[in-house]
């Protein structure tokens, strides 16, 4: 079994409130999809209307990108600083 970690203070940061709450739901469950498949915070593009019930996740990871909180990198998005506050799968 393998856990995200989420600050207790994530849902009152500026960057999540901009994104607003649907984008922060998106950002929640891409954050679990990297903990279950151990990807070190990379999300595939196409997994992205996988990881909830929302209509508009592919647009809503635009707007976590906006926000600096997830980064396009062509095929994938990378959680913004996944790594600094979880496990990397070596670990």
């Amino acid at each position: 079994m393998s856990w995200f970690k989420l600050d207790d203070q994530f849902a009152s940061h500026p960057k999540v409130l901009r994104a607003g709450p649907d984008a922060a739901w998106l950002y929640v469950c891409g954050g679990l999809y990297c903990a279950k498949h151990l990807t070190d915070g990379s999300i595939p593009k196409v997994a992205v209307p996988t990881l909830t019930t929302l209509k508009a996740a592919v647009r809503l990871a635009g707007v976590l990108v906006r926000e600096n909180l997830w980064h396009d990198d062509g095929p994938d998005y990378w959680m913004h600083d996944y790594l600094h506050y979880n496990p990397s799968r070596e670990q």
